[in-house]
């Protein structure tokens, strides 16, 4: 027989050992300790890659031991990365997330495991401009008259790129008739691409995002640009690629266009896997909430995030810990 003192000594030690057990977990749960994330944008220095690196501080300040990595990426490669659990959290764009469910162009198999966090709300518009000087007066006359043009849609596999493919594509143009034509197709960064329209050696450049990128604000302060519009026909068929009709407007980037021009666009996701832990899914929702007009001075064009919009109509279904949170904040019922 066991000493019924001693017995009781041993579930007292057994008690105290669990609830210090209990009490690390609980502290591991509100310091982040616990939590592990991979992140992807865009080219580093980009505007995604900047509003994921303002969220990055901004959840760091809420759990400071979380173990955060922000890694280079791209528009159309990161669901692939998403789904094969190479990143956690990345950003994408909905055209290409709806792609990437039926394994259509550009993918060649679909990518499951696939769940989106919320949407920016964003216009992501595709802007391709030339330079003023360049003797390109449109897209239609490319395609007539064979242009030999220098272009770059910055780096390769962007949504810059795939978007200008599909855009190009609708005019007759595609990346082997501009080099058959005389013309090159350049991928480079976008401190080169400045520099290269500065010196005259980049004719046209293809960018998709929301707002107005930097390069391009750098790009103007020694060069005139001009905004070639997409055609409504065009328009038409790229909606079919899950695209729709924007507009850059007249005066909106400091001063130019001079007249309003017809372009297409996208919106922003920002996804994850559906193994995400859902308490995690939860808090990042719920710090990007929190912190959305910091995550805004980083990329004004994240600014149209809007929490009631934001998490509705996403290409991808919510993550469970996303609704949870969504529908906690009484946005979604």
């Amino acid at each position: 027989m066991f000493n019924k003192n001693y017995n009781i000594t041993v579930l007292l030690c057994l008690s105290l050992i669990l609830l210090s057990f209990t009490s690390y977990k609980a502290k591991a749960e509100e310091d982040g300790s616990s939590i592990k994330l991979t992140l992807s944008g865009g080219p580093m220095g980009g505007g995604a890659s900047m509003a994921l690196a303002a969220f990055m501080k901004a959840f760091l300040a809420e759990y400071p031991k979380a173990t955060l990595d922000l890694m280079p990426g791209n528009g159309t490669a990161n669901p692939i990365r998403v789904s094969k659990g190479q990143v956690n959290i990345a950003h994408a764009q909905a055209s290409l997330l709806a792609a990437s469910q039926k394994g259509t162009e550009p993918y060649k198999e679909t990518c499951p495991n696939l769940r989106s966090l919320f949407k920016i709300n964003d216009d992501c518009r595709l802007l391709l401009f030339v330079r003023d000087d360049a003797p390109i007066a449109s897209l239609e006359s490319i395609a007539a008259n064979k242009q030999a043009i220098r272009f770059s849609p910055a780096t390769r596999g962007s949504t810059n790129d795939m978007f200008s493919r599909w855009t190009l594509d609708e005019y007759g143009i595609d990346y082997n008739k501009m080099k058959e034509w005389g013309g090159e197709v350049t991928y480079i960064s976008f401190d080169a691409m400045v520099d290269a329209m500065k010196d005259n050696q980049l004719d046209m450049v293809g960018w998709n995002g929301p707002g107005c990128p930097a390069f391009l604000r750098q790009i103007m302060l020694n060069k005139d640009v001009r905004f070639l519009p997409v055609g409504e026909k065009e328009i038409e068929n790229l909606k079919t690629r899950g695209l729709h009709a924007s507009v850059i407007k007249a005066g909106e980037f400091e001063g130019l266009p001079k007249e309003d021009v017809p372009c297409v666009a996208d919106v922003t996701e920002i996804i994850c896997s559906a193994d995400l832990p859902d308490d995690v899914a939860y808090k990042i929702v719920e710090i990007w909430t929190k912190y959305s007009k910091d995550i805004a001075l980083a990329n004004p064009g994240y600014g149209s995030y809007d929490p009631e919009i934001s998490c509705k109509g996403t290409a991808l279904p919510l993550h469970p810990g996303a609704e949870k949170y969504y529908r906690e904040a009484g946005w979604l019922k």
